[in-house]
């Protein structure tokens, strides 16, 4: 495999080359860009099949690099030192990313995740994805990546009404009726989603707000969807799944 590195700061470029080096001695360093202009140039001339590629650059964003290669034939390892918000954006679009300072452990896996993907396995959707989850302003209008074994879903968050657990998998249900199943464990996506407006009801459950009818004391308490669907809530959740239901604020 061969690698091209874009830092706008020699010091991140020689700190990358020397961990890529040490963990992976077979991968070429192919070279290395400071700047948008320098980094386009240089990967179509060396067609790399991975590029590290820094978000800030002395002349734009590394979002300007990738804007000029519409069906990118590379695999793109982002290095950010984005806040909290943005590394949701990255995680809802299901891109590879790694903060500074760069943790070589987390490098090494990044890398070693390159060389077994597939570059043109839905990578221009979550590009797209991760674009749009980056400049919308509207805090719930976000959209989420979803990879089942034969399809890659792009699905606005305000179209998910619940998951489900079903042990290693969820089972994602939309309010066309339509289910999406996905090997990830639903904490996974308790600590994804909980930020745009769903709450975890239960061990086995999340419900988006938009969607909650109301709340049913009955049966040791039940929440009702406007689709009728009936989704449990655990002792242990009521308290914080209460005050979420009055404190949503979701127009």
């Amino acid at each position: 495999m061969s690698v091209f590195i874009v830092d706008d700061e020699q010091a991140s470029v020689e700190t990358l080359t020397a961990m890529v080096s040490d963990f992976y001695p077979n991968i070429t360093i192919l070279g290395c860009a400071h700047s948008v202009s320098d980094a386009i140039d240089g990967i179509r001339k060396f067609k790399p099949d991975t590029v590290l590629l820094d978000i800030e650059l002395s002349d734009g964003s590394g979002f300007d690099v990738v804007k000029a290669f519409p069906n990118p034939e590379f695999k793109i390892i982002f290095i950010t030192a984005f806040d909290q918000f943005a590394v949701q954006a990255f995680r809802l679009s299901a891109v590879d990313y790694i903060l500074k300072p760069v943790n070589p452990i987390e490098l090494k896996d990044a890398i070693g995740k390159a060389i077994h993907h597939n570059a043109h396995e839905g990578k221009q959707l979550e590009l797209l994805t991760l674009l749009h989850n980056l400049t919308e302003s509207t805090r719930y209008d976000k959209r989420i990546v979803l990879k089942t074994n034969d399809d890659i879903h792009l699905i606005k968050t305000t179209d998910l009404c619940r998951i489900e657990s079903d042990g290693a998998y969820c089972h994602f249900y939309l309010e066309s009726g339509k289910r999406i199943t996905v090997s990830h464990n639903i904490k996974h996506y308790d600590d994804l989603l909980s930020a745009y407006g769903f709450v975890r009801c239960h061990q086995s459950h999340m419900v988006n707000l938009r969607f909650i009818d109301r709340y049913q004391k009955s049966d040791g308490g039940m929440l009702v969807l406007t689709s009728g669907s009936q989704i449990p809530v655990s002792s242990r959740k009521k308290d914080s799944v209460l005050s979420s239901i009055q404190h949503q604020g979701i127009n």
